[in-house]
Parts: C-alpha cells; structure tokens; sequence
C-alpha cells in the first residue's frame, strides 16, 4: 500500500515505472519527473486502464477514491472510463447552457427578424447589463433572487426600460421558460 511520503520520495528514472496501490491503483512515474494515476481493471474481459489525473493535484486520497466509485461502475456492470467520458460531456453541456449561451443563441434566431439598429441596442442592453450579472450562470442555477438582484442593479443603473423587460422576461432567452429539470419553474416568472 502506498504512503504520501513513498510518491513524494519517488524519483524519476531512465523508464519510466509503477508503484503500486491495492485494488488496481498504481501511479506511473516517468522519466520527466511527472508522475500519474491509474486504474487497471477488467471490463468484458479485456484489460482496460483509466486514467485519473497528475499527481499532486490528485492526492492519493482522491485517487483512491476515484478507484472506489469505478469499481463501483464495474459492480454495476459499466465501463469506468465510458462513465468518465459521460460525466465530462455532461459538465461541457451544463458550461454551453449558460444564460449568455442560450442569450445569444435567441438573439441570432430573433434578430434577423428586427431592424439592425433596435437589434444592435438590444445586444448591447444584454452585453452591458444582463450577461455581466447572471450570464455565467447554468440555466437550472438561476434563481429568482439573482434574477431580483439583477433587476434592482439594473434600475439603480438608471436603466428603468431594460429593468422592466428583464423583470417581464422580454430580455431573455425563452429557453429559460421551459420546464428546468427537478420541476423547477422559471425564475423570471417567479420574479
């Protein structure tokens, strides 16, 4: 089993080697002095390698845990690494729901639709005043507090017209109307 002290102490040799764990763990120690977690395992009966990350970022605590939730995976019958990659195209998707995603997604759909110059102030209401308060957030994560905050920041602003389009909805993306997962309702419409 390995200890903190014993990665800490490992030095890098002309090949690179292994200094196991229990239970599939090793850390692979190469010749550049980089060190990195791995897991062996078993799936559909052929070896498989899952790798978990550098080290020290990932300590041997989190490596080991990573094991035990994979090892999970297999117990229930799924691939750890098909289940990692679910897992980061999930976090991608959530990180492309933003409110400034799905804001400029509507803009490019609706504006077309608009004279240039009310379309080019109503981009400019959104980049100056909406996107910098609430745009990094995911969809689901707004509430309808941050959506008040938002519009009280806005009318000490003095921007009263742009406050009450975005109190009304009117300055987002539909998209923020429509059944959010867990039943949650719109924030703006709570507002």
């Amino acid at each position: 089993m390995l200890t903190d002290t014993a990665i800490r102490k490992a030095k890098p040799a002309d090949k690179q080697y292994k200094l196991y764990d229990e239970r599939g763990l090793h850390l692979l120690v190469r010749p550049n002095g980089s060190k990195l977690w791995h897991y062996r395992y078993r799936y559909d009966g052929k070896e498989k390698t899952l790798s978990i990350g550098p080290y020290p970022e990932v300590s041997l605590a989190e490596a080991r845990s990573v094991r035990d939730s994979a090892r999970a995976d297999l117990r229930a019958g799924l691939n750890p690494a098909i289940t990692k990659k679910l897992l980061r195209a999930q976090a991608r998707a959530e990180q492309d729901n933003t409110l400034e995603a799905a804001g400029r997604e509507w803009f490019a759909l609706i504006s077309p639709t608009w004279r240039p110059r009310h379309a080019a102030s109503v981009l400019d209401s959104l980049e100056r005043l909406v996107f910098p308060r609430l745009g990094s957030f995911p969809l689901r994560d707004i509430s309808p507090q941050m959506v008040r905050d938002a519009v009280v920041e806005i009318e000490q602003m003095r921007a009263p017209e742009i406050a009450r389009r975005v109190r009304s909805g009117k300055g987002f993306p539909p998209s923020l109307f429509t059944p959010l997962p867990a039943a949650r309702r719109s924030p703006i419409r709570q507002v």
